[in-house]
């Protein structure tokens, strides 16, 4: 049987719920499900324990719709099937769109960009959960224009769409096909035979959804359907789209031989008003009647006197004045108003540009906050060390990937050793093979003892990767590999005991929602590895596109985060985010596009071209005027939510300074209290008082405060009572304020001692101008130079330097020959060839601990500085024969303790 309760906002449709299942009472013989939003379950569970002031609710489950399927499916032993997921869909479109290039027209091109194959794995998904086959798809779009780009597009999807179908056929469930197995064996389920189901907190329900709920009606002794819904109201239009959802969930219960049973208003079933939210700020109460009215009446001043101000409306000058702005009010309620953070919610539609200035402004408030979004997984260290690791091996231990490994921390090598192995590398050009050979390089410049250490580093980490390399250079089938890579991370890279020690560190640091995510980022991966062992594990394997495909699963898994604590402070999203019982909501960013959000193209089809298919008949094509209304629903639920206190805000210009005009939601509220002036962000009321909040942000206004007293701007006289606060609770802050301001950035002298022993290493026997100059220009660079006397970082490499120390050296030994022999007038040409190779050899043999013979390229280098010198010598004999030399000499020293 259907039953369907519908209130306004002004109606608490969670107590009528909650109240009514407790009056009729639950076990687990005659259980009750609870279905909700999946973002909404931990909400909806809370709400359950307030209302029904319980310790335990034995034979009462709040799940989401998807989750009740698979509880389902696994009671009636179903629960072992392969089901593909939106990860491995993803990966298993990357392979198919590859073979497909050449049948595609319009989309050629893309096949290989990860957004365009995450755009065709939403679409899929969404044509799913509209019960859209290929079959459909195709009769919905023959009579578009026959050569039009949308129809190119469409024959695309179409051959896309349908190659998936073929791959997975007989093989896997996708899972947004799970419900037509649900739909066949739900009559088999004892649990839903004998349970009553309750489904609120929806706006509308995709096809799929209502089959199950349609199953549900035929099955379950009742299904009561709680909506936002109100008729013959000056805002009717609204809830359009709920009045839709009402005649397709009758349709549905009709087509399921479901029993009709009321469609009934909660406040005219009980006109004694007991779930009727009471307590709630008039102004806060006046939106939810006016907000959305045909014609909204404004609220009088005079109507609201006496009462205390539930709306306020701020202009921000910027994103980093409004989130300051915001956290000083949350702030002042939290210290002023005794509410907890729990108490209140935080709204953020434009998280790409408010996002980091409101997490840095509430960490300066001292504010604990949660965001309440997904989490993408392939920045986390865990992530990029079994990636790195995968492409050290597949590409031939590329330096680059073997230090992005060791720098996650999750090898065996300490930070120190990996930042000594790595200078070590760099110098000396470690790469590739040269792995795995013996450290023999470098013996003068670190010693015996420290070139030991780095070789002992050379082979952990060769048998580290080692390992993994003959895992991946046997023949074998994708299930093989994955069952031994597997067992390769747990038991020879010790991994999850790693991870073990890294989430303990983490909670130890009061980190408790990071070390929650680094679990869930672990499960996700082995989530990935049993998607691809299902999707090819039974194909040969191929390293290379292993790691392409387990790198698009990576990039597109993403993670939820429970808050770690109930009392954090809610940071959501207009349309995800469900608050529950708040006292207090700020919503920031309110400017145009973002409040109500933009609906652009920006996908697989124009916004044009989606009308265009919706009328057709494709209503997984849902027209832009579908989703305002979603968001309008959203928009009044939210601000309609707090009993007390709502506090909006929008910023006159962005992070360039240009101009951003505010959101029409704004101009509504001005007309609903046209007794209201907007207020300015918190920098520039004027007033000092508003900058006094938390102690890190009351200092940093402190010392602009104080910096401007210093330069002759007299202070508010408030600063100075925030000053003996400071020295009271902090005088050693104080100490470095007071420090600072004394700063004249004029460089007293540092004394004869300290200069004597700065300096003692530069020595002062002999000067040059170059000297002179370079102090002249910078003693500080004077300094660095002559006394700290850095060493440059030497790359082994033969660059210039290194070939002219072979010019340098080479013509100094034959010159000194030829002199001490006296063989300048009688050398031959031939002799002189001799000479030059025989003294090049032996330098490019003894130079740099075998430099020249390190590469082939460093080989050339001195092949060709041989010539060179040949050239030079040959020169220097001509010139000696021609003139008179009385005598030469070599590397004589010159200055005041030298004479020659």
């Amino acid at each position: 049987m259907l039953n369907i309760y519908y209130g306004r906002e002004s109606v608490d449709k969670e107590k009528f719920i909650y109240e009514t299942i407790r009056e009729r009472g639950f076990d687990a013989a005659s259980p009750v499900i609870v279905l909700v939003p999946d973002q909404y379950t931990l909400e909806a569970e809370r709400e359950a324990f307030r209302i029904m002031d319980k310790d335990a609710l034995i034979g009462l489950d709040v799940s989401s719709i998807s989750r009740l399927g698979h509880n389902v499916l696994k009671e009636v032993g179903q629960g072992d099937i392969t089901f593909i997921d939106k990860y491995g869909r993803q990966m298993l479109l990357t392979g198919l769109l590859a073979e497909l290039k050449d049948e595609l027209t319009v989309y050629s091109d893309n096949v290989r960009k990860p957004s365009f194959i995450e755009m065709v794995n939403d679409y899929i998904s969404e044509l799913k959960q509209y019960d859209v086959t290929p079959e459909m798809l195709e009769h919905m779009t023959c009579e578009l224009a026959g050569e039009s780009a949308l129809s190119m597009k469409m024959r695309d999807l179409i051959r896309i769409y349908r190659a998936y179908d073929l791959s997975i056929e007989g093989k896997y469930t996708d899972s947004e096909d799970y419900i037509e197995l649900f739909l066949e064996k739900a009559e088999k389920s004892k649990m839903l035979a004998s349970a009553r189901i309750w489904v609120y907190g929806f706006d509308s329900f995709a096809p799929k959804s209502l089959k199950v709920l349609g199953r549900l009606m035929g099955i379950a002794s009742e299904v009561n359907i709680v909506l936002t819904y109100d008729v013959n109201s000056s805002d009717e239009d609204l809830f359009e789209l709920t009045g839709k959802v009402i005649e397709n969930l009758r349709d549905t219960a009709a087509d399921n031989g479901a029993r009709i049973g009321c469609l009934q208003s909660i406040k005219s079933a009980f006109p004694d008003g007991r779930y009727l939210v009471t307590g709630k700020n008039r102004e806060i109460s006046h939106i939810e009647r006016e907000l959305f009215a045909l014609v909204p009446h404004p609220l009088k001043e005079e109507e609201n006197e006496g009462a205390s101000e539930g709306v306020t409306i701020t202009e921000a000058a910027n994103y980093y004045n409004e989130a300051e702005s915001a956290a000083s009010y949350i702030l002042h309620l939290v210290r002023d108003k005794g509410y907890r953070y729990r108490d209140i919610a935080v709204i953020c539609n434009d998280r790409e540009s408010l996002g980091s200035a409101l997490e840095r402004a509430f960490d300066e408030y001292s504010i604990p906050c949660f965001l309440d979004n997904k989490r993408n997984i392939s920045d986390s260290g865990v992530a990029i060390y079994i990636s790195a690791l995968l492409s050290a091996c597949v590409y031939g231990m590329r330096t680059r990937d073997i230090f992005r490994a060791l720098k996650t921390g999750l090898s065996e090598l300490d930070q120190e050793e990996v930042e000594r192995l790595e200078n070590y590398a760099i110098c000396y050009k470690i790469d590739r093979y040269r792995w795995n050979r013996e450290f023999f390089f470098g013996k003068d410049r670190y010693g015996e003892e420290e070139l030991e250490a780095l070789e002992s580093s050379r082979t952990r980490v060769a048998a580290l990767f080692g390992g993994l390399r003959s895992l991946i250079e046997k023949k074998q089938t994708y299930k093989e590999f994955l069952t031994a890579f597997y067992t390769y991370l747990t038991e020879k890279a010790h991994l999850t005991e790693k991870l073990d020690i890294l989430m303990k560190a983490q909670k130890d640091a009061g980190l408790r929602d990071i070390a929650d995510e680094t679990r869930q980022i672990w499960n996700m991966i082995v989530s990935i590895f049993d998607q691809i062992d299902n999707i090819l594990g039974e194909k040969d394997f191929d390293a290379e596109e292993f790691l392409q495909i387990f790198t698009v699963g990576l990039k597109q898994a993403e993670i939820g985060i429970m808050p770690p604590s109930p009392d954090d402070l809610m940071i959501g999203t207009m349309q995800r985010t469900r608050v529950g019982r708040i006292k207090a909501l700020i919503i920031v960013g309110a400017n145009e596009g973002v409040i109500p959000q933009g609906h652009g193209s920006g996908g697989l089809f124009a916004e044009q071209e989606e009308e265009t298919l919706a009328d057709s008949g494709l209503e997984a094509c849902r027209s832009n005027e579908v989703r305002k209304q979603e968001e309008r629903l959203a928009i009044y639920r939210n601000l309609s939510r707090p009993s007390r206190e709502l506090w909006i805000s929008y910023t006159a210009s962005d992070a360039e300074g240009g101009k951003l005009r505010r959101s029409e939601m704004i101009d509504d509220l001005e007309r609903l209290f046209p007794y209201k002036k907007t207020g300015r962000d918190v920098l520039n009321t004027g007033r000092a008082e508003d900058l006094i909040s938390g102690r890190r942000s009351t200092l940093r206004h402190l010392c602009d405060a104080l910096i401007r007293e210093k330069n002759g701007i007299e202070p508010d006289p408030v600063w100075r009572h925030v000053l003996e606060w400071y020295r009271d609770k902090e005088p050693d802050t104080v100490k470095s304020i007071e420090a600072g301001l004394g700063f004249t950035n004029r460089a007293d002298s540092i004394g004869s001692d300290l200069s004597e022993t700065m300096l003692s290493g530069i020595g002062h026997d002999s000067l040059s101008v170059s000297r002179l100059e370079g102090y002249a220009k910078c003693p500080f660079a004077y300094f660095v130079d002559y006394g700290l006397k850095p060493e440059e970082r030497r790359i082994f490499e033969a660059g210039s330097r290194e070939i002219g120390d072979v010019y340098h050296e080479s013509l100094m030994r034959i010159t000194t020959k030829l002199t001490e022999e006296g063989l300048w007038s009688t050398i031959s040409e031939d002799e002189i060839r001799d000479l030059v190779r025989e003294t090049v050899k032996s330098e490019r043999e003894t130079y740099g601990a075998g430099l020249f013979r390190y590469s082939g390229g460093d080989s050339y280098r001195a092949d060709r500085a041989e010539q060179t010198i040949l050239d030079a010598v040959n020169v220097l004999v001509s010139h000696a024969r021609a003139g008179k030399i009385k005598d030469s000499r070599y590397e004589e020293r010159f200055g005041r303790s030298h004479r020659v």
